[in-house]
């Protein structure tokens, strides 16, 4: 494979498939002073929302044209259409190809090492209520991985500067990361609900037992945090 270019802050940045995760990382990643160029969405309003956002970035509809302009490419596309992106996607041999999903292998995206691109991985263990949440990326984990070494400093570098904590994972821990994260997230929200619906006989509506719900939750949450298990 060809030895990639410098990384540095300078290094150019494109964002593929810019949706709630992808927006957040790509204001972020601008706002703590990062290249990023280009950021690719289908959707011709959040093209427009994009561009209002991201300082110098140029948004456009094309994938392809928002990696050409690029030496770093973070695929940010719902998991189960990273491996189809990747493929129809022209690489490079002096690109890095970051997928940033919890669950999926580095093979996810092997058909970029054809072209010689070099692949990793940065996950961040946080969700996205929206494209403008990039204030979430402050003080939580990034799973960072990656072959070359001067590549995964790089992303644990970013992961720092963001105001995360990076942590080293290999692509065979992947699915006991993940099932951890459904478990801490979606299982509290799930029980969360069922929670709520059981203030029915009491007359509450189930929006209003959330409500009044979330102060012990939080207060719960909070006492993990300090003293924890």
């Amino acid at each position: 494979m060809s030895p990639l270019p410098e990384l540095n802050k300078q290094s150019p940045i494109a964002v593929v498939a810019a949706g709630r995760l992808g927006s957040s990382l790509a204001i972020a990643m601008s706002e703590a002073g990062y290249n990023v160029a280009a950021v690719s969405s289908r959707r011709s309003d959040h093209r427009d929302w994009l561009n209002s956002r991201i300082g110098d970035a140029i948004a456009v509809e094309s994938a392809q044209t928002a990696t050409n302009m690029a030496n770093i490419v973070f695929i940010t596309a719902p998991d189960a259409v990273i491996e189809e992106i990747c493929s129809i996607i022209e690489w490079r041999s002096h690109q890095a190809v970051i997928h940033c999903a919890g669950v999926l292998p580095l093979s996810a995206i092997d058909s970029a090492l054809g072209s010689a691109a070099e692949t990793a991985g940065f996950h961040p263990l946080q969700t996205f209520p929206s494209p403008e949440s990039s204030d979430r990326l402050r003080d939580v984990s990034f799973a960072t991985e990656a072959e070359k070494p001067e590549l995964r400093t790089w992303l644990d570098t970013l992961a720092t500067d963001l105001g995360g904590s990076p942590f080293p994972i290999v692509s065979s821990q992947r699915a006991a990361y993940h099932a951890s994260a459904v478990m801490a997230c979606g299982l509290l929200a799930g029980l969360t609900g069922l929670s709520a619906e059981m203030w029915e006989p009491l007359g509450i509506e189930r929006s209003e037992a959330l409500r009044r719900l979330i102060p012990l939750l939080r207060a719960t949450v909070d006492a993990l945090d300090e003293k924890g298990l």
